[in-house]
């Protein structure tokens, strides 16, 4: 139980850190759209670049082999209903609220986009759109071996599409990132749990990666695939090795909850970020556009967190959490299978 524990917080913490980060980069471009460049904030988003993502990816595929191993049903309610029902319903209410308020925002919207829906992900959602197709890609190919398949994966990554559709272009460059963290599972829990007490053993890592990433930076060649595969997983391992030092820490318990409900921060974060936004950059209040990032950053997270708790209090919990009408095997269906196929009555 401790080791689980230990387990759960370095991991919620390493997915805490990778949606802030999501939230910071999108803050931060679209303050930078409404006042101009910022000088801090700026330089952070590009930085975190070359791991955000992949670590997000990487901490996707760790966990999933459990998943893989479960019965077709159960392996597609858990997998691609889950993900499809928050994909369409917030699809839908983001596509919305941006034709109600059409003129206030920084991208133009039309009703066509509701049609595209099921091909083309809307804003910030293609996430939960590309990550079932990764679980049907570790599905599919689990009689395949290991190496082959991440070998494929790192040929798609390196020639990566520039198609302009999200779905092809986040399919090839970070499918190889999940498939790491299903494949390398054992060996990314082992550096977390390594790293536990290891200051100077991090420290070493992270001065090195940092190092290597603002030489990258410098040459500009942070979307070069090649250097992106490699500091995607330099940066994995270093953020994971962060994560196994600190992640336990008391202090840090807000990041861990954020990780723990980071997606509900993935599908509500928009809303709030667009309204302290136009707060901060109306009113004047506040001009410099690192101070004002930071501002819809905070805003925008915890607002997130807010509209989630507000909705389970309100009566309108389905927005987070999936009704039990869409999941193709209710609890007491499976119940009552397991009870006629001991010969005893399902308990009521």
């Amino acid at each position: 139980m401790t080791q689980l524990n230990q387990r759960a917080h370095w991991a919620d913490f390493a997915k805490g850190l990778t949606i802030i980060l999501v939230v910071m980069m999108h803050s931060t471009l679209g303050v930078e759209i409404a006042l101009g460049s910022s000088a801090v904030m700026g330089d952070l988003v590009t930085f975190a670049r070359s791991f955000r993502m992949p670590l997000f990816f990487a901490i996707s595929g760790l966990f999933a082999a459990t998943a893989l191993s479960r019965s077709w049903i159960k392996f597609a309610d858990a997998k691609l209903v889950h993900f499809a029902y928050f994909y369409v319903l917030w699809s839908v209410l983001q596509i919305g609220v941006r034709l109600a308020l059409a003129g206030h925002g920084q991208h133009d919207v039309s009703w066509h986009q509701f049609a595209l829906i099921p091909v083309s992900p809307f804003g910030t959602i293609w996430f939960i759109y590309i990550l079932p197709l990764f679980f049907l890609v570790a599905r599919f190919t689990r009689a395949l071996p290991s190496w082959a398949v991440f070998a494929a994966a790192a040929a798609l990554s390196l020639g990566q599409t520039h198609t302009g559709w999200i779905v092809a272009d986040a399919f090839t460059k970070y499918l190889v990132f999940f498939l790491a963290g299903l494949y390398a599972g054992p060996w990314i829990k082992a550096l977390a749990t390594w790293a536990k007490g290891k200051l100077l053993g991090v420290a070493g890592l992270l001065i090195a990666f940092t190092a290597i990433n603002l030489q990258v930076m410098a040459w500009g060649q942070v979307e070069h695939p090649a250097f992106a595969l490699v500091m995607g997983f330099f940066g994995i391992a270093a953020l994971v090795a962060l994560s196994g030092l600190i992640g336990h820490a008391k202090v840090l318990a807000p990041v861990r909850y954020c990780g723990q409900n980071s997606l509900a921060i993935y599908v509500a974060f928009t809303f709030p970020m667009v309204a302290a936004r136009i707060v901060a950059t109306k009113t004047g209040l506040i001009s410099n556009p690192d101070l004002v990032s930071l501002f819809v950053l905070a805003t925008a997270v915890t607002g997130a967190l807010a509209m989630a708790w507000t909705a389970r209090k309100v009566g309108a919990s389905f927005l987070f959490d999936r009704p039990a009408a869409f999941h193709l095997e209710r609890p007491q269906v499976s119940e009552e299978r397991l009870a006629k196929a001991g010969g005893q009555q399902p308990v009521s």
